[in-house]
C-alpha cells in the first residue's frame, strides 16, 4: 500500500498570484512611458503559469520499493530506492537552504515550505537527500516501516 503526502507552496503561489495581478494592472492602466503590450502580457503571464504548474505543490509518494518526490504536475520528479537507504532522520534546514530543488554542500534538497525535512543517506552513494516535510508529517515512520519490512 502506498502512502502519499502533498504540500502546497502557499507563499510561492501567493507571490506568483500577486505578480500576475501587478502585471495585469500595468497592462490595463497603461502605466509608464512605454506601456505593456499584449504580447508582453501574454508572455509574462505564460511564464508565470508555467512556473506555477511546475512547482505549485510537492508530492511525496512512498511505495513498497521507491520514494517518489515530484513537484507540480509531475514533470520535475525524482525516485529513490528504499532498499538503498542507509540512514534516515528528521532534520531542520537552516533558513539559507530555502525552498525549491537545489544542491547544498553534501546533497540535494526538495522543499516547498518550512524548514522541517527528512534526510536520507544511501548505501550506494555519498550524497544526501533532504525532503521537506510538514511538522506533523508521517513520512519518517512510513519509510522506517518499509525498511524494517524489507529486513
Amino acid at each position: 500500500m502506498k502512502y502519499v503526502e502533498e504540500q502546497f507552496g502557499w507563499i510561492m503561489n501567493g507571490s506568483l498570484l500577486l505578480v500576475t495581478f501587478l502585471i495585469l494592472l500595468l497592462f490595463l492602466f497603461k502605466i509608464g512611458d512605454n506601456p505593456l503590450g499584449v504580447f508582453s502580457l501574454l508572455f509574462a503571464v505564460g511564464i508565470i503559469l508555467l512556473v506555477f504548474l511546475m512547482f505549485f505543490k510537492l508530492k511525496i509518494t512512498i511505495e513498497e520499493k521507491y520514494i517518489v518526490v515530484s513537484f507540480g504536475i509531475g514533470i520535475v520528479k525524482s525516485k529513490f530506492l528504499i532498499e538503498d537507504i542507509a540512514t534516515i532522520k528528521r532534520v531542520k534546514n537552516p533558513w539559507y537552504l530555502g525552498w525549491g530543488i537545489h544542491y547544498f554542500n553534501n546533497g540535494i534538497l526538495y522543499n516547498i515550505q518550512g524548514f522541517e525535512a527528512v534526510e536520507l543517506s544511501f548505501k550506494s552513494k555519498k550524497k544526501l537527500v533532504r525532503i521537506g516535510v510538514s511538522s506533523r508529517s508521517k513520512i519518517l515512520q512510513e519509510i522506517e516501516r518499509r525498511i524494517i519490512k524489507k529486513s
